[in-house]
């Protein structure tokens, strides 16, 4: 794997990966391609869109990724 692609698959302050997320990841399959295909139909599926920026900034700016997943 290139090294500036691994830069963001680290985790991060609000992007830990336990195991909600490690049993969520898992069920992706296929090729880099066909993941990524099936990653992004799951969040479009899942997670909703929001466009009031004072929100995004108050609500996802505290949550971590397990947080977010737990409440979808």
């Amino acid at each position: 794997m290139k090294e500036d692609i691994k830069h963001w698959l680290k985790e991060g302050k609000q992007s830990r990966f336990d195991k909600s997320i490690r049993n969520l990841a898992v069920k992706f399959s296929g090729n880099d391609f066909e993941k990524i295909k099936e990653i992004i139909e799951w969040i479009n599926k899942n997670i909703k869109i929001c466009r009031d920026s004072k929100k995004i900034k108050k609500i996802f700016a505290t949550r971590t990724i397990d947080k977010i997943l737990k409440d979808i």
